[in-house]
């Protein structure tokens, strides 16, 4: 990189790293400077004379004076404010929410190290169930505007975006709308984190948009590498030119993908038969794809444009059937096609398939509480059946439970899969 544009890096910075740096390289020099003059009083004070001040006791606590002020706001203030001012304790706040939280949670802000071979499925899966990947169409060579990523969370799961937004160091909440919020990542590091991340794990045609925001990340690298606005310079040091990856074709039980997708629109039930007073456990899994069907020209051979295939073989894993249904709508000038996929296991030796994936690659939203319960009920039906008892149980249960749920801890977030 030139001089010039090393110049304009280091002067015109916005990155919080530069900027630490530059913190650093100050106060070790008003250290250098303060030490001088801490040297020079102590001289002063050994001799009997006085060697640097000439009996001039004005000068002397001028330079007591000069001293003190350098240390104390040019070297401490700076190094520790300004070099370790953004430190990770500063996510804490996401402790002090209304659910009940564990004090032991703050271990996780101790070792956000991520663990990308499951933190890369799970937030594919989490952005397929819940997640938008919004790139404009590329007209005459040009955007009109920056791709955003953004992921929809009921407000009780605002604990886990904190947690997520902590170990990606990406994106911001929304306000709340009703029960929900999203976690909004607009920043083309950020874009870029993300791309990186969960690159050679979509399994969904949300896989397609994935690629278009891949597209604009390169695009984007290619055109401003020689760009010298201090801005811009910061954009390229945080994003590379990446190739995507093709479509995840492995099995569903190979990764955390269906962690994430089912913490987005999973659902485990207690069905209550009062009439035999029999309790059963059901996991649901549906998906509706409601959103135009617009492909890029040179990405339509890339997949099929449906979530039959990636539903298949999840029912397949689940040892269920797969019911499908699709209405075509002419909205004036468009034609949309919306697709409703749905499963669902039924039987306590179907549950068995359930409780092998999530035990091996557990769920992170509130909904591994309810989890936890529904694997509760069925290890109890299975070792005593069905009878007053059991019944008993599920009523319990049901009171703190999905929808009617108060009571919530964070603990399964403590030394998280997701994290090293």
């Amino acid at each position: 990189m030139s001089l010039k544009l090393n110049i304009q890096r280091w002067l015109f910075s916005t990155n919080a790293k530069d900027i630490a740096v530059l913190y650093f390289i100050f106060a070790l020099f008003s250290a250098m400077i303060g030490t001088g003059l801490s040297a020079m009083i102590r001289l002063e004070l050994a001799n009997t004379g006085s060697p640097f001040t000439n009996h001039n006791t004005q000068a002397f606590n001028v330079v007591i004076t000069a001293h003190a002020i350098l240390m104390i706001f040019f070297f401490v203030m700076p190094a520790l404010v300004g070099g370790f001012g953004k430190d990770k304790f500063n996510s804490v706040e996401m402790l002090t929410e209304t659910n009940t939280m564990d004090s032991n949670m703050n271990n996780i802000m101790d070792s956000n190290k991520i663990n990308y071979n499951n933190l890369g499925p799970y937030l594919t899966g989490l952005i397929e169930g819940d997640g938008t990947i919004s790139v404009s169409k590329k007209e005459l060579g040009e955007y009109k505007y920056n791709p955003s990523i953004n992921v929809v969370f009921h407000k009780k799961d605002k604990p886990l975006c904190k947690y997520l937004m902590n170990l990606t160091k990406c994106g911001k909440m929304t306000k709340e709308k009703g029960n929900h919020f999203m976690w909004q990542m607009n920043k083309l590091s950020e874009i870029y984190m993300m791309l990186s991340l969960t690159n050679g794990y979509y399994r969904t045609p949300k896989y397609e948009a994935y690629l278009r925001a891949m597209e604009y990340n390169n695009d984007y690298y290619n055109k401003n590498i020689n760009h010298t606005h201090p801005n811009t310079i910061n954009i390229i040091n945080n994003i590379d030119i990446t190739k995507a990856l093709p479509l995840d074709k492995s099995n569903i039980e190979s990764n955390s993908w269906l962690a994430g997708f089912t913490d987005a629109d999973g659902n485990f039930s207690l069905a209550m038969d009062s009439a035999r007073s029999r309790i059963k456990p059901a996991y649901r899994l549906e998906m509706r794809q409601n959103y135009s069907n617009y492909v890029e020209p040179q990405n339509k051979e890339t997949y099929d444009f449906n979530f039959f295939e990636v539903m298949s073989k999840m029912g397949a894993y689940l040892e269920v059937n797969l019911y499908t249904r699709s209405r075509n709508l002419n909205l004036g000038k468009e034609m949309k096609t919306y697709h409703t996929f749905m499963m669902m296991t039924n039987s306590i030796m179907k549950n068995t398939n359930v409780m092998s994936y999530f035990d091996k690659f557990p769920l992170t939203s509130s909904k591994f509480l309810d989890y936890s319960d529904w694997k509760y009920m069925n290890q109890y039906i299975k070792t005593n059946g069905q009878g007053k008892y059991t019944w008993e149980l599920g009523t319990k249960l049901k009171k703190d439970y999905n929808s009617t749920r108060t009571t919530f801890t964070w603990k399964h977030l403590v030394n998280s899969y997701l994290e090293n």
